[in-house]
């Protein structure tokens, strides 16, 4: 078994206590981690630096895109040498060259967002949703406008909506449903509708030209690409959802 442990800093406490436990059992370990030099990048066996520079802001931001890109190439790599269809393996990694497009297309309609974000600060509670992979997308950005705004936040999957939370949804409790085109898109339009029979406000995170578009509340464009490319611009856009409306709230953003 190998053990892989992330970490911004390199120093963070509680994953520190694990890899010693881990290392003394004579785990293998494996570590994703921003600082070079660090003590998690000295004690891990092996690892990767992301190498994103100084993080500044409470909330990261760069460095979680660069720990999805790190696990992303991680993941293809031990897949390709595994069981992952070549093919597919270098549609992916061709891919993510124009990643870079992609995301400042993200950063052009800044100013949409903005007035989102503006608009939706006044709420005090708020769900963020999302499936399958973008599931873990929408508890990040959960915790991230919770960290900045204090507003109340939480985040679902939208496939369990149903079980008790959706009791919640009113006029006053708005959704974010991150659904840019993926393969479950069917299912999450299936939990809008039963959000907005709940009279629930809706922000869709959707891609370019998406034809639900009109039946949101409000829509964040991410451009038209592949399923991977878009778990980098809906993290994009989330951040700066976070970010704008905490600036519209008069926060302490950055410490």
């Amino acid at each position: 078994t190998l053990y892989m442990f992330l970490s911004q800093s390199g120093e963070t406490a509680d994953s520190l206590e694990c890899l010693k436990i881990v290392k003394n059992k004579g785990g293998k370990t494996f570590g994703i981690i921003n600082v070079v030099g660090s003590s998690i990048a000295r004690m891990c066996d092996n690892g990767l630096y992301t190498h994103c520079w100084v993080e500044v802001w409470v909330a990261a931001t760069k460095s979680f895109i660069g720990q999805l890109l790190t696990i992303l190439i991680v993941a293809l790599y031990i897949g390709n040498k595994r069981w992952l269809d070549y093919n597919e393996y270098a549609k992916i990694i061709s891919s993510l060259e124009w990643l870079k497009d992609d995301i400042n297309m993200v950063l052009v309609n800044a100013r949409k967002i903005q007035d989102i974000a503006k608009k939706y600060s006044e709420y005090k509670n708020m769900f963020f949703l999302g499936r399958n992979i973008f599931y873990p997308l929408a508890m990040e950005w959960s915790l991230k406008c919770k960290e900045i705004t204090y507003h109340h936040t939480e985040s679902y999957s939208s496939g369990e909506l149903k079980h008790g939370p959706l009791s919640l949804i009113e006029e006053s409790f708005p959704s974010l449903l991150i659904n840019p085109e993926n393969p479950l898109y069917e299912k999450n339009i299936s939990s809008l509708k039963e959000i907005q029979a709940r009279k629930g406000k809706v922000i869709g995170l959707v891609s370019q030209n998406d034809i639900h578009s009109q039946e949101y509340d409000d829509i964040i464009e991410v451009p038209k690409t592949n399923t991977y490319n878009a778990l980098f611009t809906t993290s994009v856009a989330l951040q700066l959802f976070a970010y704008y409306m905490a600036k519209s709230l008069g926060r302490e953003i950055d410490k």
